[in-house]
């Protein structure tokens, strides 16, 4: 820690809440944070999940690690707690644990705080996929909702505090003012907020705990058949690369979270893939139909459309913030009726599909 300047000591000072010493020498200030950071930073380490305990853990073995996949944010949160420090090793880019951080670690490193850290890492990935279902939910409703996936009652306080904590080293979601904890990709929280108040007596879609621990995966994609048949058509068909046929899709679908306007999205697609006969934009306008009408969507509490319709007996599809929602057709720009072909491409009347 000697390399480091007062400035930088005042940093990890300030962020461990460590008093009284801040005017000290430059040394005298590295002992007594070399003292008093381990019964500090044991509270800040109650809110870590699995992958940034075990390199700690590595670090602490090990001394310091090439092997690392962080963001640049990511880094800064690590290194204000004083726990880990970047530098230069060998021509690489290396993460370093000062000597007298790895033996405070190693004494803290004990079967109680690593079954809390156990599960902190089931209550984040929790989150994360009740988040990326759900799109918005109040504090209470994030916390009833996770609480009936797993065994032990959740403290309220440390849930609290490990949710601001994933906030800022994630950054997979924000916390509203009104307490309301947001996807990251949410766009327009209030109009969601009207549009799932328009739905009170609609039930949360009931996912299994396995569902949701895989959504709370970073960069999970749910993957439908509809989601795959429209990468494989822009792939062959529009020969994109993998990763721009993704991209596109990731696009549409944050329209599609957002209630952006099913025109806006036929023109958007047309746009980018350069079509230019009907023929061209009605296969396209069928294969986005299929995929939207099968897209778990956050004004529908975690539903798709099809879905719904199957669960209503009846045709239920947001397609703008000014209409109903309804199974739509794009080719026609119609309701799709009972026994008009179902609009997700199966060939089937609608009523033996999705509106059974």
């Amino acid at each position: 820690m000697s390399k480091l300047t007062k400035d930088e000591l005042n940093v990890i000072r300030k962020e461990l809440n460590i008093k009284g010493i801040s005017q000290l020498p430059k040394q005298q200030l590295i002992e007594e944070l070399v003292r008093q950071a381990p019964d500090h930073f044991q509270t800040t380490i109650q809110l870590f999940d699995q992958p940034r305990y075990a390199l700690l853990q590595r670090l602490a073995r090990e001394g310091y690690t090439s092997d690392f996949d962080y963001e640049f944010e990511q880094i800064v949160y690590l290194r204000k707690f004083g726990l880990v420090f970047t530098g230069r090793y060998q021509g690489q880019n290396v993460f370093v644990m000062p000597n007298e951080i790895r033996e405070a670690f190693n004494r803290i490193d004990e079967p109680p705080l690593q079954a809390t850290v156990k599960k902190n890492t089931e209550l984040t990935r929790l989150t994360h996929g009740l988040l990326f279902y759900y799109g918005i939910l109040s504090m209470e409703e994030l916390m009833n909702l996770a609480q009936q996936y797993v065994a032990e009652k959740i403290d309220i306080e440390h849930y609290i505090e490990l949710l601001h904590d994933l906030s800022l080293f994630y950054e997979e979601y924000d916390i509203g003012n009104r307490f309301q904890v947001m996807h990251y990709r949410v766009m327009d929280p209030m109009w969601i907020q009207d549009e799932l108040d328009l739905r009170e007596t609609l039930d949360f879609y009931p996912f299994t705990k396995e569902q949701l621990l895989r959504a709370g995966e970073l960069d999970y994609k749910d993957r439908t058949p509809q989601y795959r048949k429209f990468k494989d058509f822009l792939m062959k068909k529009c020969r994109l690369p993998v990763v721009e046929a993704e991209m596109l899709i990731d696009d549409l679908y944050d329209g599609i979270q957002n209630g952006d306007d099913w025109m806006n999205q036929v023109g958007y697609l047309q746009n980018e893939l350069g079509l230019d006969r009907m023929e061209q934009i009605q296969e396209v306008g069928d294969l986005l139909v299929a995929y939207s009408n099968h897209t778990r969507q956050w004004v529908l509490k975690g539903y798709s459309p099809a879905e719904l319709a199957r669960k209503e007996q009846k045709s239920l599809r947001t397609t703008s913030r000014n209409s109903e929602g309804t199974v739509i057709d794009f080719t026609t720009k119609k309701k799709v009726g009972r026994n008009d072909p179902c609009a997700c491409g199966s060939a089937e009347k609608f009523k033996r599909c999705c509106g059974k």
